[in-house]
């Protein structure tokens, strides 16, 4: 409330970022602060007092010197130089869907340092009906094309499939986690059925994936490629964690319930039917990929 004597900006600096001191200068240049100090982490701008009805941007970039597991967030604090009892702060962090959000370490081996990996492997498909019933121009599939065609995507696309069920579902640094609980293992891969079966793994999206919309309690068919790292669960046990991405597909199980209305062609793809053989076909080991 009280404009009186300097203003005093103080903003802390992200984890393994810097300022451009180009823009900081240019600040200055442009009057709008007067000066500035610059440490390891902060950055205290020095301002003309600011009365309460004014509006005032400090505009600067930040660069990444180095990559962090977590990004915690930033603060920014704001008081009167001869009244610093009286303060306003704020916290910044990136956007949700920023690249930044995107890091996930890991130790594979303790003999080795932490990896780090930024996974930015996108989102899975949206309309998985189309994508195993439809022709590129959008007319419907023989039932014998999309039988061969989804058998094609679970066996070369894809190194496991799972179907299960959705228990619990968290959001932490700009991802969605699903403890997931596997029933049937349709095709293993770096872990076998035996592993699996009756187990719970973790899978993982980016929060902003419309198309992992997944809700607790239901069932999946989940189709990805094998994870690289392992992280501890809640028992601190290394356990795999599995990625959703572009090349993965969650399908919802059991599809939506078949109409009593006769299809205009017994020999049409139809999506509810396609699921249920696949899974049939899938369950049998001998009957999954004929390589």
């Amino acid at each position: 409330e009280s404009t009186d004597g300097m203003a005093i900006v103080n903003v802390g600096l992200l984890t393994g970022f810097t300022p451009v001191v180009a823009d900081l200068e240019k600040l200055v240049t442009d009057r709008i602060v007067d000066s500035f100090e610059l440490s390891r982490r902060s950055v205290v701008f020095y301002l003309p007092p600011i009365p309460s009805d004014t509006n005032v941007c400090i505009e600067f970039k930040l660069q990444q010197e180095f990559a962090v597991g977590k990004l915690q967030s930033g603060s920014v604090r704001v008081y009167a130089y001869y009244n610093p009892d009286v303060s306003c702060t704020k916290f910044y962090s990136p956007d949700t869907s920023s690249p930044l959000l995107r890091i996930d370490c890991s130790k594979p081996d303790p003999n080795h340092s932490e990896v780090c990996e930024c996974l930015e492997g996108g989102c899975p498909p949206e309309d998985v009906v189309e994508m195993f019933t439809k022709n590129e121009d959008k007319t419907l599939m023989m039932e014998t094309e999309c039988r061969m065609g989804m058998r094609y995507h679970a066996c070369e696309n894809a190194e496991f499939v799972w179907l299960g069920t959705a228990r619990q579902k968290t959001y932490k640094d700009g991802f969605v986690a699903i403890l997931f609980h596997i029933s049937q293992v349709l095709k293993p891969g770096i872990e076998s059925a035996e592993e699996l079966v009756d187990k719970q793994r973790t899978i993982k999206a980016r929060d902003n994936c419309e198309s992992f919309n997944i809700t607790e309690n239901s069932q999946y068919i989940v189709m990805g490629m094998d994870p690289k790292y392992k992280e501890e669960d809640i028992f601190g046990e290394l356990k795999y964690l599995y990625m959703i991405d572009s090349e993965s597909v969650v399908i919802p199980y059991p599809p939506a319930k078949v109409t009593n209305r006769r299809p205009k062609s017994r020999q049409a793809c139809y999506f509810d039917r396609l699921i249920y053989w696949f899974v049939d076909q899938f369950s049998d080991e001998s009957n999954r990929c004929f390589t």
